[in-house]
């Protein structure tokens, strides 16, 4: 019996028999064997064996056994492998009439997933979508707003805008624009609806999607010209969760 270590598993040659008889036409040989879990593991039904760079390919039975047959005398590469465990090889030299058996040892083998990255995917409604694309404003989409980690609120994020001042002495600070009187202030919206500065300044960047802002009535879109204010708007929408699917009744 020979024994050969392949790092936790094991390739045994069990037996070497040769064929007996005076005379004999077929000078084939064959193989046998098994593949098993090493350290006393049951049979691997449905491991691959093959014979490297030959046509001889064989799958385990339910009992992992295997077998090739009518094989030439030469020098074989037998190769071993299953999905979870280690491959394993072993090179020997099949001589006339000769039945080889084989056992292999294969050692389980943890196999290492891909990183799978999962982001939630911006939902801003098509108000959005349309207005940026005419590119009447000025616009940070969720993207824009994550190239920004130091800006903890909305008050941060407008900081970045050229021509927006914000004005701190109140709290919470409101945005205002330079070129602007005092008389003509802006409009400000929340998810679509008119509202306060204040709904605006204080959502925290994580929880924003986009950002519109458009600084003189030249810019504003019509649908934006609020009761509030009309040289210029700010609009902010949050982030929408995922849409909540009912699970059927029993």
């Amino acid at each position: 019996m020979k024994y050969l270590s392949r790092a936790g598993s094991a390739v045994l040659l069990l037996t070497s028999l040769h064929g007996l008889g005076t005379v004999a036409l077929a000078q084939t040989g064959s193989i046998t064997g098994t593949v098993i879990k090493a350290m006393g593991g049951g049979a691997i039904e449905g491991a691959r064996v093959e014979l490297v760079g030959t046509r001889y390919l064989a799958v385990t039975s339910r009992r992992g056994e295997f077998s090739f047959k009518d094989l030439e005398p030469g020098k074989y590469t037998i190769q071993a492998t299953a999905i979870g465990f280690t491959k394993l090889t072993y090179d020997f030299e099949l001589k006339a009439k000769e039945t080889v058996e084989l056992e292999f040892q294969a050692q389980e083998e943890s196999v290492r997933l891909p990183d799978v990255e999962v982001k939630e995917a911006p939902r801003l409604p098509p108000d959005f979508m349309r207005r940026s694309q005419e590119g009447g404003g000025r616009y940070l989409s969720r993207a824009d707003i994550e190239r920004r980690p130091g800006a903890a609120t909305v008050t941060d994020l407008l900081r970045t805008f050229p021509g927006v001042r914000i004005n701190c002495r109140t709290n919470p600070c409101t945005p205002s624009f330079t070129r602007t009187t005092r008389n003509c202030g802006p409009a400000f919206f929340l998810d679509g609806m008119e509202t306060e500065a204040s709904a605006l300044m204080l959502q925290p960047a994580r929880e924003v999607d986009g950002i519109e802002v458009y600084s003189g009535l030249a810019e504003m879109p019509p649908e934006l010209r609020g009761r509030n204010g009309g040289c210029g708007a700010f609009v902010v929408w949050t982030r929408t969760p995922p849409d909540a699917r009912r699970k059927p009744k029993p």
